[in-house]
């Protein structure tokens, strides 16, 4: 599954409903299995931020990767 947002906050919302939405269906999500990535503008004078907090999936700091 992908998740897409314009913001970190949108992203982190989207990442609780999920978490929500598979506890009701008695499904879990894999905190170990689930990365992050960033893809910067491709006009870096839009770019607002460098580095980004950490996501949380049910509490767990999600790892940011490069590539997958």
């Amino acid at each position: 599954m992908v998740l897409l947002a314009p913001s970190w906050r949108a992203l982190q919302y989207l990442i609780n409903e999920l978490v929500s939405c598979a506890d009701n269906i008695d499904m879990i999500c894999i905190s170990n299995k689930t990365v992050c990535m960033v893809f910067p503008p491709s006009d870096k004078r839009k770019a607002v931020a460098s580095a980004f907090p950490s996501f949380r999936l049910s509490g767990i700091e999600l790892k940011f990767v490069d590539e997958y």
